[in-house]
């Protein structure tokens, strides 16, 4: 196993990850020892206890909080180590191996890159702060790496090569079974309920897509192209204005997202919100003449078609002629 380093001055967060303020933090005044409990000497940000690595490689972030510790404290290394578990003991009754352990002088944050770690092995990591000899603050976290059997393939591999094979496969059995497996593995796994949820979709079964895509929201509401499935999903059963709703919120994640613009606006034209769908359709028209754009010629005409009948839709016949006019331009 290979472990790498980077010094960072700032902070770095993994999306959908939090803190996990379980450190123990020993010495020091009274004042100091209270401030601990709530803001550790030294604490491990990620992983957090429990995660399933969907690689074979993992970043550990450790932060050291010289603020809430005694000054005589602040020139303490730090020590690293990260051990494999084993399924069952050793003859010397060890459960541990594979130790990779180093010390190095404080930072006030630093990021490691771990790699080559093997699917279906379990990892702990340590950190200690050393001063003199003495541990003066623990953290502590156990992760594993994610093992998924798909045919094809022998022995087991990650959910990263899982979900290469499984979207090979487009739209079938096969991958549904797979992603299934992943789900076992990692349950909020919202790559993998978005791909589920699609093919429930691309199925015409978008009552069943709902769920899973929800699922994946409550495990990470950034992703704008959850929320682009979801709306058509909710268009698609009949749920006009949650549709609007998540079409909404994927463009204020990202304002320029074509799909979710162009979804947004066919779904206030089929509701006769002329006026919405026009503003849509004008902001896309606008940057398909500014070339803007990575459009086929076939969906550039077709925003202008959708512009053009909105105004005519409004009863705005002199704009509708003014956006042919455009349109063949």
């Amino acid at each position: 196993m290979l472990v790498s380093t980077w010094f960072w001055w700032s902070c770095w967060w993994w999306a959908g990850l939090h803190r996990q303020a379980d450190a123990v933090s020993i010495g020091g005044s009274v004042e100091s020892t209270l401030a601990s409990f709530h803001h550790p000497f030294l604490e491990i940000l990620t992983p957090v206890n429990g995660q399933v690595a969907e690689t074979t490689e993992v970043d550990i972030e450790l932060v050291v909080r010289e603020f809430t510790m005694p000054s005589s404290f602040r020139g303490a290394k730090i020590c690293l180590g990260i051990h494999a578990k084993n399924a069952v003991p050793t003859s010397n009754g060890d459960t541990e191996t594979g130790l990779t352990e180093f010390c190095f002088d404080q930072t006030s944050s630093k990021v490691f890159h771990a790699q080559n770690l093997v699917a279906g092995k379990s990892y702990t990591v340590r950190v200690f702060l050393v001063d003199r000899g003495n541990v003066i603050a623990v953290s502590m976290r156990h992760f594993r790496v994610a093992a998924i059997a798909i045919p094809g393939h022998a022995g087991l591999v990650t959910i990263l090569t899982a979900l290469q094979h499984a979207v090979t496969l487009h739209d079938t059995d096969a991958a549904v079974g797979i992603y299934r497996r992943i789900l076992a593995e990692s349950p909020e796994h919202s790559h993998t309920l978005h791909l589920l949820g699609l093919t429930k979709l691309r199925a015409g079964r978008a009552m069943e897509a709902i769920p899973y895509l929800q699922q994946a929201l409550r495990a990470n509401a950034t992703i704008e192209a959850l929320h682009n499935t979801l709306g058509l999903c909710l268009k698609e059963v009949g749920r006009p204005e949650d549709a609007a709703w998540h079409f909404e919120k994927a463009l204020a994640l990202r304002p320029s997202y074509v799909e979710a613009r162009f979804n947004l606006g066919t779904l206030w034209q089929a509701t006769q919100v002329y006026d919405r769908a026009i503003d849509e359709f004008r902001t896309l028209a606008a940057m398909v003449q500014a070339h803007s754009l990575d459009l086929t010629a076939a969906h550039q005409r077709d925003v202008f078609v959708r512009l053009c009948g909105a105004y005519q839709g409004a009863a705005r016949r002199d704009d509708a002629l003014g956006c042919l006019n455009d349109a063949l331009a």
